[in-house]
């Protein structure tokens, strides 16, 4: 019965450690977020061969709906790197957790899924302690409305994401969707060369880049699949608005990875808070307690 739960949490997870490792890589190793959103996905290629060990679904509709998640993906990311190339990241990051009020109205149009006023009040709460654990006071006071439409069209775009997703698991298995989707973000690279800075960037920085780079993204994208298989896993059992809500934890565990790192390997990562920041993480902290209660009870 908590299958789902346990699932959206790992998804969480999972999720967590691939934001850490984003910071790392594009913060340490490579600063230019669109050839790095495209290594990614040039990568998830050996991810796709094991997948030929595993017997695959070549349902229909499992293979449109998993090549379009794929695309509105590879898209989204493309978005949300050329905002943050322009924006703070604190800003953006904060934006983006407005995802699961996206999922709730799509999923109650889409796929009919009502929910009763308990669970409801549960993912506003959780939304809202992601906004908490996520705020940052911003170092320049303008922000452009139409980068907040930007950021906000990336997160009711992942939330279209995790819709179609819900509706593919009715008619194929996790593992299947998982990689159909992947298929469509490697068919998706093709179109990011006809930029033309992406393709000669691309070629100069392969030209230079150090050799690990390819180990650390590798790995970053082991995490990351993985956190993809939980939450498809998680919402083909349960309610992908509630599934969205508790895989929106991922401020949470970033806070706590990072403080781990900060403490015993502060030259990785450093969080440094103030007692401000503090006393909103707490809050936050309890309205996850609170809201997660809410949502699984």
């Amino acid at each position: 019965m908590m299958g789902w739960f346990i699932f959206a949490i790992l998804g969480a997870i999972f999720w967590s450690g691939n934001v850490i490792f984003d910071k790392f890589v594009l913060t340490k190793r490579m600063q230019n977020p669109y050839i790095y959103n495209i290594y990614t996905m040039v990568l998830d290629v050996p991810f796709i061969l094991i997948f030929f060990l595993i017997p695959i679904s070549f349902n229909t509709t499992g293979i449109f709906l998993g090549i379009i998640t794929g695309f509105i993906l590879s898209f989204s990311n493309f978005v949300y790197n050329k905002v943050l190339m322009r924006e703070e990241a604190s800003v953006v990051t904060l934006l983006l957790y407005t995802k699961p009020i996206f999922v709730i109205s799509l999923a109650w149009l889409l796929l009919s899924e009502a929910l009763s006023i308990q669970k409801y009040l549960g993912i506003v709460l959780l939304v809202a302690s992601s906004l908490l654990i996520s705020y940052a006071k911003p170092k320049k006071k303008l922000f452009l409305y139409s980068t907040i439409s930007l950021v906000l069209l990336v997160s009711f775009m992942w939330a279209i994401g995790n819709v179609i997703s819900k509706y593919a698991l009715f008619s194929t298995d996790y593992w299947s969707l998982l990689f159909w989707m992947l298929a469509g973000q490697l068919i998706s690279v093709p179109i990011w060369f006809l930029h033309p800075a992406v393709r000669n960037n691309f070629v100069k920085i392969s030209k230079s880049v150090d050799k690990k780079i390819y180990a650390y993204i590798t790995a970053n994208e082991v995490i990351y699949n993985l956190g993809e298989l939980s939450f498809f896993i998680a919402a083909s059992l349960g309610f992908v608005s509630v599934v969205t809500a508790i895989t929106g934890m991922v401020p949470f565990f970033v806070l706590l990875f990072a403080l781990i790192i900060s403490i015993f390997s502060p030259k990785i990562l450093r969080e440094v808070l103030d007692k401000k920041t503090v006393a909103l993480k707490l809050i936050a902290v309890i309205l996850i307690f609170v809201g997660g209660w809410l949502v699984i009870i």
